[in-house]
């Protein structure tokens, strides 16, 4: 069921960066074991630009290939599987998002424009082997339900956790339990 992979490329969400949360800590981990990591900061971040970043992300999701792992946190999530359907040319060993956002909960037009592109869920679920979502019952940021969408739209599994917050831990032990079979 798991395919190997020898690429992570970790996607940041909305106000934060590649140099926050649990990222460096993951990059770390995944290089001491081998595995070549791409975490692009994208631009403006507290207003991103949903032309922007599609434009920037492009090169890096045509180099995505059978033996790579996207994981997206929140936006990035979104973001990640956009990239997707769009642009990659190979279907992925996975898709791992953390706290995604489903659609935009609060009025910010930069988020409204993210999720006003339609998605082809048929295609998304060809593009990738599997899919796993992780999400907490407590995240004040994203209700979990769009977790649980996200799950039913893409046939992935679902590891609800009832605390965990919108997951802005420097470590993440479960998101790296999560991946290694993909590794060993």
């Amino acid at each position: 069921m798991f395919k190997k992979i020898d690429h992570v490329v970790l996607i940041h969400g909305f106000g934060t960066s590649s140099e926050n949360v649990w990222f460096p800590w993951l990059h770390r981990e995944l290089e001491s074991r081998g595995i070549r990591v791409t975490a692009p900061t994208m631009p403006n971040a507290l207003r991103p630009d949903y032309k922007t970043w599609m434009r920037l992300g492009k090169p890096i999701a045509e180099g995505w290939s059978s033996r790579t792992l996207v994981i997206g946190h929140s936006l990035g999530g979104a973001f990640a599987l956009r990239l997707l359907q769009h642009h990659a040319k190979s279907r992925l060993a996975g898709v791992i998002l953390v706290s995604p956002l489903f659609a935009a909960n609060f009025s910010v037009k930069p988020l409204i424009e993210f999720f006003q592109q339609p998605i082809d869920w048929k295609l998304l679920r060809k593009r990738a082997r599997r899919v796993q979502i992780i999400h907490a019952k407590d995240d004040p940021l994203v209700p979990f339900d769009h977790g649980m969408r996200y799950a039913e739209a893409l046939n992935g599994e679902l590891h609800l956790f009832s605390k965990g917050s919108h997951f802005h831990q420097r470590k993440l032990p479960f998101l790296l339990k999560t991946l290694l079979p993909y590794i060993e």
